[in-house]
Parts: C-alpha cells; sequence; structure tokens
C-alpha cells in the first residue's frame, strides 16, 4: 500500500536536475489579501479562487513511498479543500505511481486559494480503503491554512 509520509503547503517548490534534491520555499500557514477579501456577495453560492493573478501561487507537495518494498503499485489518491464550515469546496482526483521507485514527490501546482468566508481550510489527501460493504476514503494528510486572516504568531523553540 501506498503511504503518504508528509505533506505541506509552499510558494514554490524546486527539484534540483543534478541531485534530485527538493526545496521547498515560503512554507505556507496563511494566506491574507492584499486590498481585503472578497465581499460575500462573490461566495455565496459557490468558492472563488483569489490570488490568481499569475501562473501558480503556490504548491501542495508531498512524499509517498510503498510500504511492500519490492512491490510496485499505483494508486488513485484525492486531494480535496475544505472550508472552515466543513464544506469540501474542491477536490481532485491523483494518480500516485511507485513503480520505478520506492519513494515518490507529488507536486500539484495551484492557481490561487479557494475562498468561501476566512478562517482555517484543510488541504487534504485520502487514499481509498474498500471494506466488505462498500469503498470509503481514508485521509492520510491534512494541511491546515489560515486563509484571509491575520497571520498568527508562531513561535519556534530557540
Amino acid at each position: 500500500m501506498a503511504v503518504c509520509a508528509w505533506a505541506v503547503i509552499c510558494r514554490k517548490s524546486v527539484v534540483d536536475k543534478s541531485d534530485n534534491t527538493l526545496s521547498m520555499l515560503e512554507v505556507m500557514e496563511s494566506v491574507s489579501f492584499d486590498g481585503g477579501a472578497p465581499p460575500e456577495e462573490a461566495y455565496r453560492d459557490k468558492p472563488v479562487v483569489v490570488g490568481s493573478g499569475t501562473k501558480e501561487v503556490a504548491h501542495f507537495v508531498s512524499l509517498w513511498w510503498r510500504d511492500v518494498k519490492d512491490t510496485p503499485e499505483t494508486i488513485t489518491s484525492r486531494f480535496s479543500v475544505v472550508s472552515p464550515f466543513g464544506k469540501v469546496v474542491y477536490s481532485k482526483d491523483l494518480t500516485i505511481a511507485l513503480e520505478g521507485h520506492e519513494r515518490t514527490r507529488h507536486m500539484l501546482r495551484m492557481p490561487g486559494f479557494f475562498y468561501q468566508g476566512a478562517g482555517r481550510y484543510l488541504y487534504r489527501i485520502e487514499v481509498p480503503r474498500k471494506t466488505k460493504a462498500r469503498m470509503s476514503w481514508k485521509i492520510v494528510a491534512e494541511v491546515p491554512l489560515n486563509v484571509g486572516m491575520p497571520p498568527e504568531k508562531v513561535t519556534s523553540p530557540s
């Protein structure tokens, strides 16, 4: 089974072609908007995408590995964004290929941030889980991102 080791939201991710080193620039914990948030009537019925003035505004980066070393596999995972009100405002299936390598990185380029009111959004990855009765989805990673709120003060160890 493919295992998601970690996931991060950052402004940009770069893989060095000479040594395959991954650099994640400006890891994000919150996003605020220049000029303020969109008016409520803009997102009342459906979420809006904000911050999309350029080709991409952020990357959602995850690391995956095979728990059975010698068994290549490919799985379909689900990436979704959950609003502060518990509503899924975006969902996309992703293919995670662990055929030729034991580990892989997945970098999803985001053109903006889905917005349906200020608060903590959850950027989530799920994998299929089959039971006798039915197929369901299991959450394997969740990254919180405060959107449209002032940045929180975060303490770091000295």
